[in-house]
């Protein structure tokens, strides 16, 4: 590697973009930079139509942009083959623009903008044509699939999240915090000074609480379909003043559209509108308003998540779900485990309801904000503060690391660095809830139940959130899921959900019929519904008719998980003549798991007199467990008067095998039919009590 002399005009090649969260770190990392190096020079690489065109040059820098674009998720052969050969050409195209710039170092900071020039580097160095620092800075807390195999061929990597370190070679991965741009660095610094003069600047009334609500350059509808509902419930504080970024239009939708509409419905004066509400379609100096924020409502990118942080000012994340590996979420959890925000989740339409946008409640959002602006004399609890001061600052550990590979000082490891911060204790491999995997957010959920722990509220609305998302999932094994944690924490909300899936008679796909499939949510997900539902341990007219509909389903696992609840639920149900009609009909079910299930529901709903017909038989079976669940049963509905044995009985109940086919310490079907003499003979005993004997009784 080419060893430059810190007095060379360094040139630096800083390439990212297509989102704006990818072109403002590098800009702040320039900043850093020149503030050490007044003379470095700067080339800014991205790609066309992206948020960099409009970014970049506004701040004074020169940009080049690259052909390239993203690979949309689900993408065709052809539209991948399109897009490699796009690459290949932007390759090509990087090539020859770091041979004609000849950059000493060269910084990624994420996006599809970023693979050319990268990739051009690396192929660059083995045969001489380029030589020079390559780094890489990770603004988010889980690194995308290119940054993390990339990871392994560059120089260094400064991350904006401890956490991300668990991904990243540990002799070349750094703690470095987020980089800020040198005005909201200067801002959140002076954010107590005149903040009255600022307000009347801003022309905020100045014994109001502002609420900061933003959502991106192109806004974020979910935040604002939810601010526009709770307007009504805000104003009516009238010492509350609101100034919401609602985004720029995009496609069809127009933020400004959307509120004249809402507006001309509001349940409000227009005036107090007016008075407290201020529309904007972007904050070009959203510092200004940081600044004199006492609330923000916002994503949790990571930029918004370090500026929250820096400024000390109390937040409420709403994190937009659906992002790969959900990284806004943890982004979210970050800020919150510090006690500098509360999150609020995003809810997804599942089934039976319609496909729709993601939406937050108006009510929850509204109640949130008065909870932090407005707390009970009584609640001490907090949010906000002064500023972390235990965050690195981002722009100098990275550019320490810049120097110290210039200089050959770099250590073995991060944790003896000069430059970048060690991840604090344990926070490489922290683990919070929200870092579970599918199959460990349901181990933990069962294992809560099993020790008969409650979850706390955090938890119970972060499994919420997911139980959505997994509802709503493609893939039955998801859905599988999604089913049996609506039971572990239940959410009863979702009941509508387990009765669709139990009912839902949409043939599979072809090519599922072939391995034995039937419908499409598969028979384990009809199962698990049903054993959800046995959980929620709620009755109704939709749930009866989720029953009789399970009780005739093809799978046998099913019928048999129906019977189930119906025992379960037979407090609720008390005498049924549909479903003993249909219970009584299993009794001739070839599955014996079915026939033992059916008999134990029966003996809590039927009041039919007549059923001891279907149970004779039954005692006489070829296997045990249904002639115990049938002595069970005989049990249940004479200690409920609605069967009486005849007198015969007692002949040939004694040529019935009196022990089960199965070994055990203990006979189960003696024990029951020892349990089942002593009734009956107390019942015999009563019948042959003389008149007054029985009055007296």
């Amino acid at each position: 590697m080419r060893n430059t002399s810190p007095a060379d005009h360094q040139r630096y090649l800083i390439t990212g973009g297509g989102t704006a969260g990818h072109v403002y770190p590098g800009l702040a990392l320039a900043e850093g930079i020149q503030r050490n190096e007044p003379d470095a020079q700067f080339l800014f690489v991205g790609t066309r139509n992206g948020a960099e065109e409009r970014i970049v040059p506004a701040a004074g820098q020169a940009l080049r942009t690259l052909a390239v674009r993203g690979l949309p998720p689900g993408s065709g052969l052809f539209v991948r083959v399109r897009a490699g050969w796009r690459l290949g050409t932007a390759l090509l195209q990087a090539i020859r623009l770091v041979a004609g710039f000849k950059p000493h170092v060269i910084i990624g900071t994420g996006g599809y903008a970023s693979a050319p020039v990268l990739l051009a580097a690396i192929l660059m160095r083995p045969f001489g044509l380029w030589k020079g620092i390559l780094g890489l800075h990770e603004a988010n807390i889980i690194p995308g699939r290119f940054n993390r195999w990339i990871s392994r061929w560059v120089d260094f990597t400064g991350t904006s999240f401890p956490e991300t370190l668990r991904y990243l070679p540990r002799q070349k991965a750094f703690w470095t915090g987020y980089p800020l741009r040198d005005d909201l660095e200067e801002s959140s610094r002076r954010r107590k000074e005149a903040r009255e003069d600022k307000r009347q600047a801003l022309n905020i009334p100045r014994a109001a609480k502002a609420l900061l609500v933003f959502g991106g350059s192109s806004g974020a509808r979910a935040i604002n379909r939810a601010v526009f509902e709770a307007l009504p419930r805000l104003l009516e504080r009238q010492d509350l003043y609101i100034v919401h970024a609602t985004g720029h239009p995009q496609g069809e939708y127009d933020p400004e559209e959307a509120f004249r509409r809402i507006l001309s419905d509001l349940p409000v004066a227009k005036e107090r509108v007016t008075k407290q509400y201020r529309q904007a379609p972007y904050l070009e100096h959203i510092e200004r308003y940081y600044e004199v924020a006492d609330l923000v409502v916002c994503r949790s990118g990571a930029g918004s998540v370090w500026e929250v942080a820096s400024y000390g000012v109390p937040a409420i994340l709403i994190p937009k779900s659906g992002l790969p590996g959900d990284h806004q979420v943890k982004n979210a959890y970050f800020l919150a485990r510090r006690g500098q925000a509360r999150l609020l989740f995003e809810k997804r339409p599942v089934p039976p309801e319609a496909e729709g946008p993601e939406s937050v409640d108006p009510d929850t959002l509204a109640d949130t904000v008065f909870s932090i602006l407005y707390p009970p004399a009584e609640n001490g609890a907090t949010i906000g503060g002064t500023g972390d001061s235990s965050l690195p600052a981002g722009k100098e550990p990275f550019y320490e690391l810049i120097r110290d590979l210039r200089t050959r000082k770099r250590r073995a490891s991060p944790g003896n660095s000069t430059a970048g911060l060690p991840a604090p204790d344990g926070e490489r491999g922290r683990t919070g809830i929200e870092w579970f995997g599918t199959e460990a957010i349901l181990a933990y959920t069962e294992d809560k139940r099993k020790r008969h722990q409650d979850l706390s509220e955090d938890e119970k609305a972060y499994l919420r959130y997911r139980t959505d998302q997994l509802l709503a999932s493609p893939r039955w094994q998801e859905r599988n899921t999604g089913v049996k944690l609506v039971g572990l924490i239940a959410y009863r909300e979702r009941l509508p959900s387990l009765l669709y899936v139990i009912t839902d008679r949409t043939p599979a796909k072809w090519r599922q019929r072939l391995l034995g499939g039937d419908f499409h949510q598969v028979g384990f997900i009809r199962r698990n519904a049903l054993q959800a539902l046995w959980r929620l341990h709620v009755y109704g007219p939709a749930v009866k008719a989720a029953l009789l509909t399970a009780l005739k389903d093809p799978y046998f696992e099913v019928r048999s998980w129906a019977a189930r609840c119906i025992d379960r639920l037979a407090p609720l149900i008390g005498e049924d003549t549909d479903l003993a009609h249909l219970l009584r009909e299993n009794l001739k079910d070839r599955w014996f798991e079915v026939v033992v299930s059916s008999l134990r529901a029966l003996g809590r709903i039927t009041k039919d007199p007549a059923i001891l017909s279907d149970l004779v038989p039954l005692l006489t079976h070829k296997n045990w467990k249904v002639q115990q669940a049938t002595v069970r049963c005989l049990m249940r509905l004479m200690q409920a008067d609605v069967v009486r044995l005849p007198r015969e009985a007692e002949e040939w109940m004694h040529k019935i095998p009196n022990k089960g086919l199965d070994f055990f310490p203990r006979f189960p079907l003696k024990q029951t039919w020892d349990d089942f003499e002593r009734l009956l003979s107390d019942k015999m005993k009563c019948a042959n009590r003389p008149d007054k004997e029985k009055e007296a009784t």
